[in-house]
């Protein structure tokens, strides 16, 4: 199968650098036009599949891609929303590094999900689309950078306490092709 990681577009969070989470936040006008130049891009590709994150901005970003294939299934999948930050949904990036400071792998933020739970939702997600598709499918997920970078740890072995330090993150409407 072919994995297409799909970041959603650019929000006006986004840009001031708020961490959203599991807060809702609508595509600015940059965000709307990449993310029809994603759809663009993938237009001639014959995708079996596209799952999206339930939350707005994602589900935005996808809209797009879906109008040019709309014989592809499409879910709409809680399991790609971006990590819950509880009481830090929706404050600057730089206050939640600066206040929580016990990122171990079980420990969560007041109200929030922990790395472990939110791991083992992506990992859910990952063996799911696995057994369902074959190696000759594409299947687009149209998500957030935590379950991009949470996937792309998962399918290269690497422990959740290296995430952060050997990851690449992405930018807004980044695509990312995986062969699993």
């Amino acid at each position: 199968m072919e994995l297409i990681l799909v970041r959603h577009g650019e929000t006006e969070e986004n840009v001031n650098k708020i961490l959203l989470g599991h807060l809702n936040a609508c595509l600015n006008k940059n965000g709307h036009s990449n993310s029809i130049e994603i759809a663009d891009r993938l237009k001639q590709e014959a995708i079996s599949g596209i799952y999206t994150s339930d939350l707005l901005r994602a589900v935005q970003s996808a809209g797009y891609i879906k109008r040019n294939h709309p014989t592809a299934y499409y879910q709409e999948d809680r399991r790609l929303r971006e990590r819950d930050y509880g009481c830090f949904n929706g404050a600057p990036f730089d206050i939640f590094l600066s206040e929580y400071k016990d990122e171990s792998a079980f420990s969560r933020p007041p109200d929030g999900e922990s790395l472990y739970e939110f791991r083992k939702r992506i990992q859910d997600f990952y063996q799911e689309i696995s057994r369902i598709y074959n190696r000759k499918d594409k299947v687009i997920a149209i998500t957030h950078t935590g379950v991009i970078v949470n996937l792309l740890s998962l399918i290269e072995g690497n422990p959740l306490d290296e995430i952060v330090m050997n990851c690449k993150w992405p930018i807004n409407n980044e695509l990312i092709r995986l062969n699993i």
